[in-house]
């Protein structure tokens, strides 16, 4: 039998009653072997070249598709003969059985996926990596969904701020933003909504307000808004918000703005005058 494939994709056919295997070129190069010109091979080569970690899964994945009758399909590694790298693998086949039901033969496929593996791999660190930032931010981050009124992501910055879980927020079926927002900010949230659905893919929409805590208190929030995700039609479906907590500086600004206030009110009660005397350029400001 003449089996042919092409370098990232080899074939075999074993059979069971006699044990001699048929590889094709292909799958001697793929497993790190010198191509035998009539394409002979042993499974004992094929066993050593499957990697000890995945061994077993491949042991029970064969015997189970064996015992069923089912395809045999797998992604495992193999460590090539020649250089010890390793190589990942998809490997599909099937039994072949005689007439008393016995496994006769065993014909397959394998393909090279290392390169398509590897990338996999590159991005599940990556999203691993980006998630492992967004709950490290000091900061609230969420996504927005303009047609449901309802966060479908928040980091876990939700309890900090806002004393709420976000289990506890999904549970609310209307608006959790009309619900906590202060009264005063709330006559202003349709104009937000307006000017956030007018959004380009390139501008942000910033926002101070006012949010309730689960203890009653009022939390001052700077907003950033952005657009995550359109519609076909172009609306703006999803949004990507960060909210920082500005309570404390606002707290700040407020103490410092009475204690103006109260020097004001000393000094003209005192007919006090107030300047700045600057050093460099030695000059008075009243």
């Amino acid at each position: 039998m003449e089996l042919t494939a092409s370098s990232t994709m080899g074939v075999w056919d074993v059979d069971l009653q006699t044990g001699t295997n048929v590889w094709s070129a292909s799958l001697f190069e793929i497993l790190g072997y010198d191509i035998h010109p009539a394409g002979t091979a042993t499974s004992a080569m094929w066993e050593r070249c499957i990697h000890p970690d995945d061994r077993e899964q491949v042991q029970i994945a064969l015997e189970v598709a064996r015992r069923t009758h089912t395809p045999y399909a797998l992604n495992h590694r193999i460590i090539r003969a020649d250089t010890g790298a390793v190589v990942w693998l998809n490997v599909g086949g099937r039994f072949l059985y005689d007439d008393t039901g016995m496994a006769a033969r065993f014909v397959g496929i394998v393909c090279n996926v290392t390169e398509h593996q590897q990338a996999e791999e590159a991005l599940r660190e990556s999203r691993h990596f980006l998630a492992s930032i967004v709950e490290a931010v000091p900061s609230l981050i969420y996504v927005y969904d303009m047609r449901t009124h309802q966060n479908v992501y928040t980091n876990n910055r939700l309890k900090h701020l806002f004393g709420y879980t976000a289990a506890e927020v999904a549970q609310v079926e209307t608006d959790i933003i009309k619900q906590l927002l202060h009264p005063d900010d709330l006559e202003n949230l349709e104009q937000w909504l307006e000017q956030i659905k007018n959004l380009r893919d390139d501008e942000t929409f910033e926002v101070t307000y006012r949010m309730q805590h689960k203890d009653g208190s009022w939390r001052w929030v700077s907003g950033r808004d952005s657009v995550f995700k359109r519609l076909p039609d172009g609306q703006v479906w999803q949004v990507l918000g960060v909210l920082e907590d500005i309570t404390e500086r606002k707290q700040t600004e407020a103490h410092l703005q009475e204690s103006i206030y109260r020097l004001q009110i000393a000094s003209d009660a005192g007919h006090i005058g107030i300047y700045d005397y600057d050093l460099v350029n030695n000059r008075i400001l009243w």
